[in-house]
C-alpha cells in the first residue's frame, strides 16, 4: 500500500483481498463503471478466434502483448494466457462454469504471473507487473478501466 502527495491510498496491484481491489478501483476511476457487469454468455468463440482479452504493454522493451484465450469445456470455459514468445502465463481463474463479472476479469489480468523457474523468453515477470492497454470483445468497459488506470499513473 502506498499514499501519494494528495493523500490517496493505492493498493498493491497484486493484492488478493477483494476489498482492497474495490477500494483501488474507486480511487482510480472517476466515471462510474459497472464492475458486476457479466455478459449473458461467451457466444461466437470462433468468430473472435477464441480471444478473450488482448493486452498490450507499450512500456515494455518490445511493446509486449499477452493474449488470454477462452475455450469451451464440458463444464464451462477454460482460459489460457500466452505472450508473443509462446511463454505460458499463470492465470487465475483457469476456468469458470459461467461468464465472469468485469471485476473478476480485471482481477484475472492484474494477477497474471510468470511461472517461477520458467526459462521465459523476454522479461515476462517485469511485463506482467506493468499496466496494460486492454481490449475484450465481451467486456467493453475493460478498455476504459485500464485507460483510466494508466492515466492515473501518468502513462499515455
Amino acid at each position: 500500500m502506498a499514499t501519494d502527495a494528495q493523500g490517496i491510498t493505492y493498493y498493491c496491484k497484486r493484492a488478493v483481498n477483494l476489498c482492497q481491489h474495490k477500494a483501488f478501483y474507486c480511487h482510480l476511476t472517476h466515471a462510474k463503471m459497472n464492475y458486476s457487469f457479466t455478459p449473458a454468455d461467451y457466444s461466437d468463440l470462433s468468430k473472435n478466434n477464441n480471444i478473450f482479452v488482448k493486452l498490450h504493454y507499450p512500456e515494455s522493451a518490445w511493446g509486449e502483448e499477452i493474449t488470454i484465450y477462452i475455450h469451451e469445456r464440458p463444464t464451462g470455459y477454460g482460459f489460457d494466457a500466452v505472450d508473443f514468445y509462446g511463454n505460458e502465463i499463470l492465470i487465475s481463474p483457469e476456468s469458470c462454469t459461467q461468464p465472469l463479472a468485469l471485476e473478476e476479469v480485471i482481477r484475472m489480468i492484474e494477477t497474471l504471473e510468470a511461472e517461477e523457474g520458467l526459462d521465459a523468453t523476454g522479461n515476462l515477470a517485469l511485463t506482467v507487473s506493468g499496466i496494460p492497454e486492454a481490449e475484450s470483445p465481451y467486456y467493453p468497459e475493460l478498455k476504459k478501466f485500464f485507460a483510466e488506470k494508466r492515466k492515473q499513473f501518468g502513462l499515455p
